[in-house]
């Protein structure tokens, strides 16, 4: 397992952040293998929060993960130039954030239901 429930989040498993940590390392020398790791490591983690995958190419992998009132998408990029670049949304990072990613996703989530709270707007009842 790549990902656990703590607190009632997923968060990543210890192993986990010493991958990330250990790519964070290495992107610059070895970007090849980083991307290998990151890889197989969002493959994994991604599945075991439900997100399925929308594109598996070499230089270009896609998830989702598809409900009825909120979606996040998450991409893992791989420039010529550079080691990896993680898009979540429409927002880009360095892996080095991927750290963060559980808390990304929570925080996107929680935007979305504060959103749904809001009432429709009814251009008729503006006086």
């Amino acid at each position: 397992m790549r990902t656990e429930i703590r607190n009632g989040e997923r968060v990543w498993t210890e192993s986990s952040i010493e991958h990330i940590l250990h790519a964070c390392k290495y992107k610059e020398k070895e970007p090849d293998a980083v991307h290998d790791v990151i890889r197989s490591l969002l493959v994994a983690s991604l599945k075991e929060a439900g997100f399925r995958k929308t594109i598996t190419q070499d230089e270009l992998n896609g998830w989702s993960l598809q409900l009825d009132y909120w979606s996040c998408y998450i991409k893992l990029i791989k420039p010529l130039d550079s080691g990896c670049i993680v898009v979540i949304g429409i927002e880009q990072y360095d892996i080095d954030d991927l750290i963060f990613l559980w808390d990304k996703i929570r925080k996107s989530w929680v935007k979305s239901l504060s959103l749904r709270s809001i009432p429709p707007h009814n251009p008729k009842s503006v006086k």
